[in-house]
């Protein structure tokens, strides 16, 4: 049998001793005082970038854009064209029609759901007075529909529709609805 050294003894316990013992604590993180004027060793000092000192002495910005241009976009819709129901188109009294216009978003918006179409003009021929805008990104075109009611009295009608963005302001292309009721 093999005896055990003193010094490998030590060293049992040593060990035994130094995996009991509870974790150093770590030391709190305090971030650098930039404008300290104590320097940590091999490190440059900050230097404040230069203040204008009198008009035209302004330092050049590296990117000439505001914060508020980042997050502003602007609306816009142009009308492509009528898929369904031409202008002239003879309907009869009461007929449903579903509308369909083709239009692209040319703003730098994109609709969500809080764009709205309102009708602006001429006869709402049954249609409500507002309806969702079509979410469509910028760039894209997109179909809008509004299902409208031909009126009993045989003549010829328009329904105006315009954008609306979130804050109740109207763009883009108006479009409208031409049609002709005339009993069979």
């Amino acid at each position: 049998m093999r005896m055990i050294s003193l010094a490998e003894t030590i060293l049992a316990l040593a060990l035994l001793v130094s995996a009991c013992a509870p974790p150093e604590a770590p030391s709190p993180f305090i971030p650098p005082d930039i404008g300290a004027a104590a320097v940590t060793a091999g490190a440059a000092a900050y230097t404040p970038p230069p203040q204008p000192t009198a008009i035209g002495d302004t330092p050049t910005p590296l990117l000439a854009v505001s914060s508020t241009d980042l997050i502003t976009c602007s609306d816009s819709l142009r009308f492509i064209e009528d898929v369904t129901f031409p202008d002239g188109t003879v309907v009869h009294p009461g007929e449903k029609i579903e509308k369909i216009w083709r239009v692209e978003n040319n703003g730098t918006c994109s609709w969500d759901a809080r764009y709205r179409l309102h009708f602006v003009n001429g006869d709402q021929l049954g249609a409500p007075a507002e309806v969702a805008l079509y979410p469509a990104r910028a760039g894209t075109q997109a179909e809008l529909r509004v299902i409208f009611l031909a009126p009993a009295e045989n003549r010829i009608y328009r329904s105006t529709w315009q954008a609306y963005n979130p804050d109740g302001t109207a763009f883009g292309d108006p479009f409208f609805i031409d049609i002709v009721v005339q009993s069979p």
